[in-house]
Parts: structure tokens; sequence; C-alpha cells
């Protein structure tokens, strides 16, 4: 669990104080990013709020929060799966993501429908988040 929460915080607080902080959301409000930047670095976490199937990956035995709707990706390497409480979708944003427009975010493209968000980073690692199906990649 403490790398999870290593990771939570690195893009919340382990960014120095000149990085900029986005968030973004899917037009059907389900999924908020919180990205930051900073040269050669890219953080990304993303949250689905409502999701019904299995989770993408198998809840670790030392999780004692919620599991399976928060995702953390960055320019290289794979894609973790964070053990948080879950957030409310009600907290302010940058924007809503262009529907058939990609995002790219450093290291980090994304794209997005109404409710759905795929995004990948340079080693071709990334995830899936639709309200029926999360994948990892």
């Amino acid at each position: 669990m403490a790398r999870h929460i290593l990771a939570l915080i690195a893009i919340c607080a382990g960014l120095p104080a000149n990085a900029e902080i986005w968030i973004i959301a899917t037009r059907a409000n389900n999924i908020h990013c919180e990205m930051g930047d900073t040269p050669g670095s890219t953080q990304m976490m993303c949250n689905i709020f409502r999701r019904s199937g299995p989770p993408a990956l198998p809840k670790p035995a030392d999780c004692t929060a919620q599991w399976g709707h928060a995702y953390f990706i960055t320019d290289r390497g794979p894609v973790q799966m964070l053990c948080l409480e879950e957030r409310s979708n009600d907290w302010p944003g940058n924007g809503k993501l262009d529907i058939g427009k990609p995002l790219e975010f450093g290291g980090v493209t994304c794209a997005a429908t109404r409710n759905k968000l795929k995004c990948k980073n340079l080693d071709g690692h990334g995830f899936y988040l639709s309200r029926r199906v999360q994948k990892v990649f």
C-alpha cells in the first residue's frame, strides 16, 4: 500500500512548486484526471467514479481502502492502480476532454469519448476506462 500512496503523493506534492497541475474530465463527468508536468516528467492520475464489473487488476492483500477506481501513469513504465478512498466527482477542473481529439500531455497520450478514456505512455503501457470495463495494459 505504501507504494500506492507514494505514487499519489508524487503527483500532488512531489512536483516542484513551479510545476503546473491540470484537472480534466470526460464529457459525462465520470472520469477525472489530474496531470502534472515538469521538464522531462509527466504524471497523471485518473479516477473513475461509477463503474461495474471486476477491477482491472486483483486487489492487493495490503490494500485496506477502495480498489479499482484510481490509475496512475507516467511517461515511462507500467501503470499503477492505487489503493485509495474514493473521491467525489464534484471537484473543480480545468476543462472537459475533447471527443475524437487526442490529448497529448508530455509522454502520455489519451483519447476520449463521452464516457470512455484510453491513455498510453511512451513505452506503450496504459489503461482503458469505461463504466463497464477497466483494463491495464
